[in-house]
């Protein structure tokens, strides 16, 4: 039968209108998690250019104020994407990443219908702050230090809960395993976040300053990469701060 002057038929190839990957809501949504990525075009690093001249202690000061009243910094807004982010959060958890597309926007579509399964109340926070979005739950607060060998004056998110998770016996804990990997660097074994659930391979590390003996904790937040790969945004975050104790008796001290 000849195809009327419009059919697709008539196009040539590269014309022709994408296939349907199932419902209009599923193409919605896919469209909708692929725009992300010219949205954060779009949003750009302005709100990074406007704090350029900024003292370091500026900066924390003014991250302190928006995290109190806002529930989040305006450099991690910037990777938020109107709309587009929360139906992310709502839809999607990070331990749903490492999912191909087709799984990923399967899932989406279930949690979008069914609602999503809920994470611990910190890991919430650090996926609600990796979107550009509000913490809920007091998770994350602005770290007084950076680590020493940092040359950019920036500041690091800390977790405000972690220091309580450790008693002299833990803090000895810690600096035992620093020295036993300083000492073997060729072992290669992660140290995990069991007591938070927010950091997954994280690193220790031991220092002296003006006010005593600490041990210090520092971990990037982000996907590894395959989320990005297909479109989601959001923008990783750095987590750092020092945990001081009494070289004596191990117990933690306030700096």
């Amino acid at each position: 039968m000849e195809q009327p002057p419009n059919s697709s038929e008539n196009l040539p190839a590269d014309e022709k209108p994408e296939k349907s990957f199932g419902s209009k809501k599923s193409n919605k949504l896919a469209k909708t998690f692929r725009a992300a990525a010219l949205g954060a075009v779009l949003v750009g690093t302005s709100g990074d250019r406007m704090k350029e001249k900024e003292t370091w202690t500026d900066m924390k000061e003014r991250a302190r104020q928006e995290l109190k009243t806002e529930g989040v910094t305006s450099e991690q807004k910037s990777g938020n994407i109107p709309g587009v982010n929360h139906l992310i959060n709502k839809t999607i958890t990070p331990a749903n990443y490492a999912l191909n597309w087709h799984e990923l926007r399967e899932m989406a579509l279930h949690n979008l219908r069914e609602g999503r399964q809920q994470l611990r109340p910190e890991r919430e926070d650090a996926w609600r702050l990796y979107l550009g979005l509000a913490q809920k739950h007091d998770t994350f607060g602005i770290s007084d230090f950076k680590p020493t060998k940092s040359k950019e004056d920036k500041y690091y998110f800390k977790i405000n809960s972690f220091p309580n998770h450790f008693d002299s016996a833990g803090i000895q804990k810690i600096l035992s395993d620093i020295e036993f990997k300083k000492k073997y660097p060729n072992n290669k074994s992660p140290t995990f976040d069991f007591e938070t659930a927010i950091m997954g391979e994280y690193s220790w590390s031991k220092g002296e300053d003006e006010q005593g003996p600490y041990i210090s904790y520092y971990d990037k937040w982000d996907l590894s990469n395959p989320v990005e790969k297909i479109g989601i945004v959001g923008k990783p975050f750095e987590i750092y701060d020092r945990i001081y104790y009494d070289p004596q008796t191990f117990e933690k001290i306030s700096p």
